[in-house]
């Protein structure tokens, strides 16, 4: 029985971080078609790496470096779309964008979630649909689905 519960416990894991590294896919997708609404041309690197959470141990996954190219305040810079993981409380995954002057964190926050219905937590009643969030850091400040105009923002932030 033990050996089944934990093949059971294995496929979920699995299947989390199956999630997870499309879900980075679709996330880099859209940086890019939005920066490119916003005129800029970008080109994308990746960069394979080793993520390791207790829970899950270590797992693949990717990096992706975004230079941007246009006569925009953002033309020249540079930055980072990080994998932190698929165990972050209240989300179902985490995401860093880093830039020259600092780093914000992208969540995957789900409407019914855990965070979203907390009575001492009210910034997360903005969690609408299941998405990915702007965590944005203020004590005012509430999560952001992410759009073109919320990665313009982001970008503008950290660069």
């Amino acid at each position: 029985m033990d050996d089944f519960l934990t093949e059971v416990q294995e496929e979920g894991v699995i299947g989390k971080i199956a999630w997870y590294n499309q879900q980075l896919v679709v996330v880099r997708d859209d940086f890019i078609r939005w920066l490119g609404e916003l005129g800029y041309t970008v080109d994308v690197q990746e960069k394979p790496l080793t993520l390791n959470e207790g829970p899950s141990g270590k797992y693949d996954s990717v990096e992706y470096q975004f230079t941007l190219h246009g006569a925009g305040e953002l033309g020249g810079t540079c930055l980072r779309l990080s994998p932190l993981g698929i165990w972050w409380l209240g989300t179902r995954g985490m995401i860093s964008l880093k830039g020259r002057f600092g780093d914000e964190n992208i969540g995957f926050f789900q409407k019914d979630g855990v965070l979203s219905n907390a009575p001492d937590a009210p910034d997360y009643g903005y969690v609408t649909e299941d998405a990915w969030y702007w965590e944005k850091r203020g004590i005012h400040d509430h999560p952001a689905r992410l759009s073109r105009d919320t990665v313009a923002a982001l970008a503008r932030r950290v660069s």
